[in-house]
């Protein structure tokens, strides 16, 4: 989440970390996703690779939706892509 983000943007995310148990709430790793997809695409061309860094306790807590989160990442670059305009530099790559 972003620090520019609004007192409802505050509270969603508050809430969501209190339901889901967790520090780290799925969409507030998308939406870091999502911004740095954006700021690296250049002249029309988007990334292709993404590497998303969690803490080893985040780790943790994330590893049995690894699958998951690893679609929901393609799913947010693919959709970046069309919705900008852009394509990507190559095949599709994520590390988490």
């Amino acid at each position: 989440m972003s620090q520019e983000a609004n007192p409802l943007e505050r509270f969603l995310d508050r809430t969501a970390r209190k339901l889901t148990g967790s520090r780290l709430h799925p969409l507030e790793i998308l939406q870091q996703v999502t911004a740095s997809f954006e700021g690296a695409a250049r002249a029309g061309v988007a990334p292709n690779g993404m590497v998303v860094h969690l803490s080893e306790s985040d780790y943790a807590n994330y590893e049995p939706q690894l699958d998951t989160l690893h679609e929901s990442v393609i799913d947010v670059m693919v959709e970046g892509c069309r919705r900008l305009g852009l394509r990507p530099y190559g095949e599709w790559y994520v590390d988490i």
